[in-house]
């Protein structure tokens, strides 16, 4: 079992935010992006998150889209601060 919950990965000119499944050959994640995020997109989700350069996030809340590194980073801080209770 591997301790990350995310992969975080640079596709062409934009970063990628990935979640990983809980369990090899498993649909089901370790833990999903916010719901809060999910299905958005541009600026309801730049909003949604409080950082610019946020281009999507998957509805099912697996995979996140972002314009550079530093929105990516700002976007996974603000997981983790929802995240803990």
């Amino acid at each position: 079992e591997h301790a990350s919950k995310y992969v975080l990965f640079q596709d062409k000119d934009s970063w990628r935010l990935l979640t990983i499944p809980a369990q090899e050959d498993s649909r089901e994640d370790k833990e999903k992006l916010p719901k809060e995020w999910c299905g958005l997109e541009g600026e309801e989700l730049c909003k949604a998150i409080g950082c610019e350069g946020a281009t999507f996030c998957h509805r099912n809340g697996f995979i996140a889209g972002f314009t550079s590194l530093e929105a990516a980073t700002t976007a996974l801080q603000m997981w983790d601060r929802w995240a803990t209770p």
